[in-house]
């Protein structure tokens, strides 16, 4: 690190040969670079902000100002995360808990998993990493500080990613690529029809390795997993359906729904309010698909009646094809309906293709004005909504136009009373908000209760600061305190 003209600590890159690189996180006010995989083309240190430190990798192979080149990583639950050391896939470092505790951890980001290394009651730090080798110190009862070397034990493969034939919804031949991707050196894999892999055998890892479907036509499920001597990975699965003659499948959104077993949920949807979708039915076969019936698809159940075609599919569909059909929900009254779809066609196993449609008529209470939805919402933006530590209701779904749950529904939302459509009462005492409070606050005419102890919270709003003050008179003297920067035994470390 160095620091520039403006007295910001900026980390930086340099090559040996005259070439310097500044590194600094976008809207941090210090950045420090601490460990280099040039291997891999990773730089591992922390950044700090006005919520905390903040581990993070940087990509070398993009410029320090595209966002993408950053990665940010907070260890669960802890705002102060510092990365000191990189290697391979592991990252290894400290977080803090509760402002005392100090924990050194490794990360492997390909798998995004932690692990704490903890060799005392008081601080741990993981220095650096090279293999499976840790490097690093800790403080005992008494103050004093020892070096410690140790190891990790290497982590059985993942499965980061598998699809039989790149994706592909159907095939016309029986041999297929099982493309896939795994972390941790992966030596074998196995593949079968069968969950239990029944009659399958190991064979050298590859990442598009050949398989034999079974020769009866229709949908094909592939199960494949791999192994190495530390241990073998999930179990994942694939389908893909074999087409002889014509096929019919449906999907909506590009969701598969299977015949039979698969359904469709519109969710929520006030009642007497229209809501539409569209499906789309392919044949995936090598000859003509007919829908057979006028219309071609009918509904039936005790809740059909809130249900409606809108637009009809084509009665005819060429191999590879599509076409599109739209349902309707309105719910005349609040509760559970469901209706069942048929698709009579020409699909030799598949006639007629059958799936089940939901969805619930709710009840809208009454909103609170827009005014004070503005507040509340600006209140979640500005305080770091997405990670306090209990937002629930604010985001549920069905979600308005600004992003939070439906108008109407703020009463549910986590530490928010409404009376008589109103804000009347906040709480969301230690709950870890963050950062300023907004103005918007001051349109909330009814509040009467407001807790905001325990946070992270300031204004520089004199007259946002005056209506605060008459709810809570010692809510900015009940903050918790920002911790240091960096303890002292990280001067130790760090030498300066």
């Amino acid at each position: 690190r160095y620091i520039n003209s403006e007295g910001m600590e900026v980390g930086f890159l340099y090559d040996g040969q005259g070439t310097w690189t500044t590194l600094n996180y976008p809207g941090a006010y210090k950045t420090r670079a601490y460990g280099v995989d040039v291997s891999r083309g990773k730089v591992a240190g922390f950044y700090q902000d006005t919520a905390g430190a903040h581990a993070y990798i940087y990509d070398m192979s993009r410029s320090p100002s595209d966002p993408a080149a950053w990665t940010s990583l907070d260890y669960p639950g802890s705002n102060w995360t510092f990365a000191y050391g990189i290697d391979g896939d592991n990252i290894v470092g400290r977080y803090v808990i509760g402002n005392e505790k100090e924990i050194g951890f490794v990360y492997n980001y390909a798998t995004g998993t932690w692990t704490q290394i903890d060799y005392s009651n008081t601080r741990t730090y993981v220095c650096d990493i090279e293999g499976q080798i840790l490097v690093g110190l800790y403080e005992d009862e008494t103050g004093k500080v020892h070096g410690f070397q140790s190891s990790i034990t290497p982590l059985p493969p993942t499965i980061t990613s598998f699809m039989i034939n790149n994706g592909a919804r159907s095939t016309a031949s029986q041999n297929v690529t099982l493309n896939n991707t795994a972390t941790n050196d992966p030596a074998e894999y196995i593949a079968s029809e069968s969950s239990s892999f029944t009659g399958a055998q190991w064979l050298p890892y590859a990442s598009a390795p050949s398989f034999t479907l079974s020769p009866v036509p229709g949908t094909k499920r592939v199960y494949f997993k791999v192994r190495s001597p530390y241990g073998e990975s999930a179990v994942v699965r694939d389908t893909i359906v074999l087409a002889f003659g014509p096929e019919i499948a449906v999907s909506q959104a590009d969701v598969p729904i299977p015949d039979g077993s698969g359904s469709f949920d519109f969710g929520s949807v006030p009642v007497n309010t229209i809501t539409q979708v569209t499906f789309t039915i392919e044949n995936v076969g090598d000859t003509v698909l007919n829908l057979t019936e006028l219309p071609p698809v009918t509904l039936s159940g005790a809740g059909a009646a809130d249900f409606t075609l809108s637009d009809a599919p084509a009665n005819s569909i060429a191999a590879g094809g599509s076409t599109t059909f739209t349902i309707t929900f309105v719910p005349t009254a609040a509760g559970a309906r469901s209706a069942s779809v048929s698709i009579a066609n020409t699909d030799a196993d598949e006639n007629p293709y059958d799936f089940t449609l939901t969805g619930t008529g709710v009840v809208i209470i009454q909103p609170i004005p827009a005014i004070e939805r503005q507040a509340l919402t600006a209140l979640y933006n500005s305080t770091d909504g997405d990670h306090w530590a209990n937002n629930s209701g604010w985001k549920a779904e069905p979600l308005g136009g600004d992003g939070f749950s439906m108008p109407g529904t703020e009463d549910s939302w986590y530490g928010i009373s409404i009376l008589n459509a109103t804000v009347t009462a906040i709480d969301l005492n230690s709950n870890q908000l963050s950062g300023a409070l907004p103005p918007q606050l001051m349109n909330l005419s009814g509040l009467t209760a407001l807790d905001l102890c325990n946070n992270q919270l300031y204004t520089d709003d004199a007259a946002l600061h005056a209506f605060l003050d008459t709810l809570q008179p010692d809510w900015e003297d009940c903050q918790t305190p920002l911790p240091l920067c960096l303890p002292a035994i990280n001067l130790l470390l760090l030498g300066d």
